[in-house]
């Protein structure tokens, strides 16, 4: 489940430790913040992705900069990362047209193809 802090009303500071199961998960929240686009959780995935170097910023925006990035074809570069497959993540490959693509896995299809969107 996903809390949107900014849309609390009425937070209070509690005095008490905080429990081992919440530290267990407070690690995996870094972790997790890197796979959601936006507050929209999908479907998991593990995504092997294509991209023009100019976009490298915008990966390293997204994914952080710790991240293993390997050569491809045609002077693009190649990650593969865990991602939530959502509306979100979507509308974030869309909007890089086409300077990236998705490799694998072959399941991955987009809701519809973007040549034909910014043909319209």
């Amino acid at each position: 489940m996903n809390y949107r802090v900014d849309r609390m009303d009425t937070v209070e500071v509690e005095e008490e430790p905080i429990c081992e199961e919440a530290l267990i998960k407070k690690r995996k929240t870094e972790t997790y913040t890197e796979q959601v686009f936006k507050m929209y959780n999908g479907e998991a995935e593990l995504v092997t992705m294509e991209f023009a170097p100019d976009k490298l910023g915008v990966i390293y925006d997204k994914f952080g900069e710790s991240i293993e990035i390997r050569h491809a074809d045609k002077g693009w570069l190649k990650i593969k990362i865990a991602v939530q497959i959502s509306p979100t993540f979507w509308g974030w490959i869309y909007q890089l047209e086409d300077q990236i693509k998705i490799v694998s896995p072959e399941g991955i299809k987009p809701p519809f193809d973007i040549k034909e969107f910014y043909n319209d």
